[in-house]
């Protein structure tokens, strides 16, 4: 009879084997990101992670998320479940196991006061969506009253193939820089005003865990912000996310401008400067994850890789 338990910290190896058994041919996640996507989320508790188990074999997993904590423009997440992560052995699929750790996740979810469950996409995600290669999981999601929604793409550009990289247009009235040192309270102030949520979160996050604000890129009217790029470097936490399908591959994201500054071509000037200094940090191939701007980012030559399709449930 299969058991579902609470996640233990001895299981870390055994769930990650189990992904890389049920899906590592499709997209790997190297024990960096599992750690980062799990203890290394600040809103991440042990039960939140649920275990399938034959006897005191893990034979499947489902990872479950909440939003926890204070941050400005983020009670929104409230009544929110994210099934961030789920995986069966192939060994022990077709057996019904998916299924159960998935209503467990929903029945688990509801308790905790979340009115919708979303597939993927939550805090320190490990996909935007359902991936296009996930055939079994929409099939069950489908058959568990998951409506599908848009599709996404994680973009991706060589910079050292063509087309060349274009130099950073002129831009009247600003200027653009990475963030300095002595910059953080106005940067994370900056987004907090601009973009409440889950963009100044993740971005105090990775500097209180010791990331260098230099990688950061800039937009300053004068010496305020209006702009950020945020970069990452190849082997970067941030770039984890690919690194096992691209070894070496950078990020770039998320990036914004505030709203009083649109419409100028600035987004396009302080993407181009962020992949500039993405290469003059070492890097030849950049992804940018969950977007569906196909045709701007296209502009500098990305194009779609990775399609995810969004998908959620109400709970009752």
């Amino acid at each position: 009879m299969t058991a579902i338990v609470p996640y233990q910290p001895p299981m870390a190896a055994a769930l990650v084997a189990i992904w890389r058994a049920a899906a590592g041919e499709h997209h790997p996640i190297p024990d960096e990101l599992w750690t980062a996507g799990t203890v290394g989320d600040p809103g991440f508790l042990a039960g939140d992670l649920l275990v399938a188990q034959e006897g005191e074999v893990p034979v499947g997993f489902v990872l479950t998320k909440r939003w926890r904590g204070r941050d400005p423009g983020c009670e929104r997440y409230l009544p929110i479940g994210y099934v961030a992560l789920m995986a069966v052995h192939p060994r022990w699929q077709g057996r019904g196991i998916g299924r159960r750790l998935l209503v467990t996740a929903e029945s688990q979810l509801r308790a905790a006061g979340a009115t919708k469950s979303v597939l993927a996409g939550s805090f320190h995600h490990f996909f935007a969506g359902v991936p296009d290669w996930a055939t079994a999981a929409r099939k069950l999601l489908l058959s568990a009253g998951y409506g599908l929604g848009d599709d996404v793409w994680d973009v991706r550009r060589s910079l050292a193939a063509e087309p060349p990289l274009p130099e950073v247009p002129p831009v009247a009235g600003v200027s653009l820089r990475p963030y300095r040192t002595d910059e953080a309270e106005a940067l994370i102030g900056f987004l907090n005003d601009a973009f409440p949520g889950r963009w100044p979160r993740d971005v105090q996050h990775f500097l209180q865990s010791g990331g260098p604000i230099d990688q950061v890129m800039g937009l300053f009217a004068g010496d305020l912000p209006c702009g950020f790029a945020h970069l990452h470097p190849p082997g970067t936490a941030g770039a984890g996310r690919w690194s096992g399908l691209v070894p070496g591959i950078a990020a770039l994201g998320p990036i914004g401008v505030s709203e009083a500054q649109r419409g100028r071509g600035l987004g396009m000037a302080l993407l181009i400067a962020g992949l500039h200094e993405l290469r003059r940090l070492g890097a030849d191939e950049v992804v940018i994850d969950w977007t569906d701007l196909l045709d701007f980012y296209g502009r500098v030559g990305f194009q779609p890789w990775l399609r995810y399709t969004l998908a959620s449930k109400a709970l009752a």
